[in-house]
C-alpha cells in the first residue's frame, strides 16, 4: 500500500492499493525527437532494455538500486493506451488482485515531431514540427532560450480549472492552489496575461523569442 497526503502537504490523510491511472494530461506539448513523424511507432520485435542511472551516481538510496532498465517509450500519451476514459471505466474489468485500472483523461494536448496521442483523445492536435524550440543558452547562468516560431499552431482548447480537473480518486479531494481556492491560470509560466487557453506553458499570440533561468542547486531561494 501507497500513503497518500492531504492538499499542498506531507500529512498522510490515508494509504491504498494505487491501481494506476487517475491521471489527467490537459493542454501540454509534446516534443517527439523527430523519429516517427508520420504516424505512430511500431513496438521493436526484441528491444533491449535501456539501463539507466539515478541519484547522481549513488549506487543506492533507501534500498532503491542506482541503476534500472526501462524499455523505451514514444513520447506522448500513448503510453495511457492500455487505461480506460471515463466512460469505458464502468466496463473495466481488472484483476481479482488489484481492481480495475482508473480512468485518464486526456485533451487538448498538441503532439509535435513524432509525439504520439493516446488512443481516444478527442482530436488531438499533431503536427509535424513543433511551433516552441527550447534549448539551453548558457548552461553556466541556467538560462535557456525559448522560441515560439508557429503561433497560430497553438489553437486555442478549454481552460484548466479546478472544476474541470474534478476530484481525485484516492484523496477524494479537488485540485486548488495552496490556499484553498481555484486554480488560476490566467497568467502563463512567465506571468504573462493569456488571453486564450493554447496548449503548452506559454501564452502565445505572435513569434517571439524569451530567455529564461531555471534554478539550480545555486540559484534556489
Amino acid at each position: 500500500y501507497t500513503p497518500y497526503h492531504l492538499p499542498h502537504s506531507t500529512a498522510v490523510y490515508g494509504v491504498s492499493n494505487i491501481l494506476g491511472g487517475d491521471d489527467r494530461f490537459y493542454n501540454n506539448l509534446f516534443v517527439g525527437d523527430g523519429d516517427n513523424a508520420g504516424g505512430r511507432a511500431e513496438p521493436e520485435t526484441g528491444s533491449e532494455p535501456v539501463l539507466a542511472s539515478f541519484w547522481s551516481g549513488a549506487i543506492d538510496i533507501d534500498g532503491v538500486p542506482g541503476q534500472a532498465a526501462f524499455v523505451p517509450t514514444p513520447v506522448g500519451t500513448s503510453q495511457y493506451d492500455a487505461y480506460p476514459t471515463p466512460g469505458e471505466y464502468p466496463n473495466e474489468r481488472g484483476s481479482a488482485l488489484a481492481g480495475p485500472r482508473l480512468p485518464v483523461r486526456i485533451e487538448g494536448n498538441l503532439y509535435a515531431d513524432g509525439a504520439e496521442p493516446f488512443r481516444a483523445e478527442p482530436s488531438p492536435l499533431v503536427v509535424k514540427t513543433a511551433p516552441v524550440r527550447v534549448e539551453v543558452h548558457d548552461a553556466a547562468a541556467g538560462t535557456v532560450r525559448v522560441e515560439v516560431t508557429d503561433p497560430a499552431a497553438l489553437a486555442a482548447v478549454a481552460a484548466v480549472t479546478t472544476e474541470r480537473l474534478g476530484i481525485s480518486y484516492q484523496a477524494e479531494m479537488g485540485y486548488t492552489d495552496p490556499d484553498g481556492s481555484d486554480l488560476d491560470l490566467s497568467e502563463d509560466f512567465t506571468g504573462r496575461p493569456r488571453d486564450e487557453a493554447v496548449p503548452g506553458p506559454f501564452a502565445a499570440s505572435a513569434p517571439g523569442t524569451l530567455f529564461l533561468t531555471a534554478p539550480g542547486p545555486d540559484r534556489r531561494s
